[in-house]
């Protein structure tokens, strides 16, 4: 194959001819010089295509023609027909493969680090080049990861040919796009798709076959108001079960919460309005086809009192236990809580409290490993201007206390993968703004720093807070932060992982996509390869009552 000149060269044994003659198509062209019998041959006056070559060799009155040759005149210039991922793309997945497509097959040879690269943010990414069996197909496989929240792209030069030499036809237009470090699953969440919602309380988890499952409260009353439950089908959300709502949308759904189950399955506890103004608590686990009752209703044990600040924990033991804030018109207040019992829901103990003057301001709950709850809340005086805050563990028949007295006002806690306490601290950096830490509680230390502050990416005023301490599969905490880009500009989000010296990124970062507002830091779920998935509410600009739920999973 060829676009220009071609060396003909006939091999001749025997008795040395009188001539030999090249013949191209039938007809004699030209004489092949003694005695290589070889020539430089131009193909200018031949039309593209394939051409007959042979040689004839004359001995007196004997001639002998050769076997024919063929040859492929190509001097059409080799095109790029298609790229993926798609030039301009924002939300190409790492996983599919960076490839271009020819018009024709390619010279392997002409296929270099010089004459193709990859690049991230103009940095030189090293590929490994792959071009098919056919050579019409080029991919690019980057040696490591592929990076995540650059903008990537692909130069390929004129010392590209096809088979017969021939360039590439450059340059080629402008091939970029970005890899994002998360994508969306699915379009925005809601009870309804379309008009006034108001998502609250997002939770989320995976069923036994690793598919996401998210609960949110939304919807009208009365209608669909209440829980609602959607499991990943693995291209859509689709509904898990009816809405969870114990008066059938006559009263107020306040707060939800979704945890897992020993078979994998969903529970969910949420608290809602009675029709004679009160407040209880109810909880329902997936059975496979439908919602079951965990135990009846919880009701109120302070006089008057309502359940505020609600939390609830389940683990992978089958453990199950729910603390809350009880207050009344009174300004009583006081924390309770419960723990399932396989037939009804039982209080551990008494109400917590220290003060009575005082006012429990928060609430939080954990399960250790053995299943035993700890319950952590903050009292404030009567003029909120002084806070201290508790952390009690239930020791099988009485509530110990773990640590002295807290001051100051109600922070994030966590247990890391050893059992540890863990809580989230605030630090301020150099421009003022509010860099969050982790401290382990050492019962000989008291508590001790984890590393330099876990959040802080952003140069400025930005205030990097944690929002959520949790765990991998391998006992490495994780924190979920939030953080402005510039100063006073919407949240990025993103995870930190402890590795027992520094903190580290997990997956990249969650950026604010154009035209929406995230409200708050979200929550984060790990699947069984510690990838994460998050879902974050995010209000459409200009329309800051349209409050969506959107769910993200690690481009990987």
């Amino acid at each position: 194959m060829t676009n220009r000149d071609v060396w003909v060269r006939a091999s001749v044994s025997g008795d040395a001819p009188d001539a030999v003659e090249l013949f191209v198509d039938g007809n004699s062209v030209a004489l092949l010089p003694p005695p290589r019998y070889e020539l430089r041959w131009s193909t200018e006056a031949l039309d593209e295509g394939i051409h007959s070559f042979a040689a004839r060799g004359t001995i007196g009155e004997l001639r002998i023609m050769s076997d024919a040759s063929t040859l492929t005149v190509d001097r059409t210039a080799p095109r790029l027909v298609s790229q993926t991922p798609l030039p301009g793309a924002q939300t190409a997945l790492v996983r599919h493969p960076i490839q271009a497509v020819f018009s024709e097959p390619i010279e392997p040879g002409s296929v270099t680090t010089d004459s193709v690269k990859l690049w991230s943010n103009g940095s030189e990414v090293p590929v490994e080049l792959l071009l098919s069996p056919e050579r019409t197909s080029l991919t690019l496989r980057p040696l490591g990861s592929a990076p995540v929240d650059t903008t990537m792209s692909v130069t390929l030069t004129d010392s590209v040919t096809d088979v017969a030499g021939n360039a590439l036809i450059t340059p080629v237009d402008s091939w970029e796009w970005t890899f994002p470090a998360y994508l969306a699953m699915g379009g925005g969440l809601a009870a309804e798709s379309s008009g006034f919602s108001t998502v609250n309380f997002p939770s989320l988890g995976f069923d036994a076959a690793g598919n996401p499952i998210v609960a949110f409260v939304d919807g009208a009353r009365p209608g669909n108001w209440g829980v609602h439950v959607k499991r990943w089908n693995g291209m859509l959300w689709e509904p898990l079960g009816e809405v969870l709502d114990a008066n059938g949308g006559e009263t107020y759904v306040y707060a939800s919460v979704l945890q897992g189950s020993p078979e994998g399955n969903p529970v969910v506890a949420w608290t809602e309005g009675t029709e004679d103004g009160h407040i209880n608590v109810h909880v329902r686990r997936w059975s496979g086809s439908q919602w079951t009752a965990v135990g009846g209703p919880v009701e109120r044990s302070l006089s008057q009192g309502m359940i505020e600040a609600f939390q609830f924990k389940a683990n992978a033991r089958g453990d199950m236990a729910m603390a809350f804030r009880e207050k009344n018109s009174n300004q009583e207040s006081q924390v309770s809580v419960l723990s399932w019992r396989g037939t009804a829901w039982v209080p551990l103990g008494g109400a917590l409290k220290v003060d009575s003057t005082w006012d429990v301001s928060n609430v939080g709950l954990l399960l250790d490993v053995q299943g035993r709850p700890i319950v952590v809340w903050s009292e404030s005086n009567p003029g909120w201007s002084v806070s201290k805050s508790y952390i009690h563990r239930w020791n099988g028949g009485a509530w110990e206390s773990l640590v002295t007295p807290i001051e100051g006002p109600h922070r994030r806690y966590g247990l890391d993968g050893d059992d540890n306490l863990v809580r989230a601290v605030a630090y301020t950096d150099i421009h003022g703004a509010q860099a969050d830490g982790v401290q382990r509680f050492d019962e000989a230390q008291g508590w001790v720093n984890l590393g330099a502050p876990a959040g802080g990416l952003f140069p400025g005023a930005t205030d990097a807070l944690i929002g959520g301490l949790d765990v991998d599969t391998q006992g490495r905490l994780v924190a979920l932060l939030g953080e402005p880009e510039i100063p006073d500009g919407p949240w990025v989000t993103y995870l930190r992982r402890w590795d027992g010296i520094a903190w580290g990124p997990l997956g990249g970062l969650l950026r604010p996509l154009p035209g929406r507002i995230p409200s708050g830091h979200g929550v984060v779920a790990l699947d069984a390869q510690d990838q994460p998935v998050l879902a974050r509410i995010e209000a459409a600009e200009g329309t800051p009552h349209q409050r969506l739920l959107y769910v993200y999973r690690a481009n990987y």
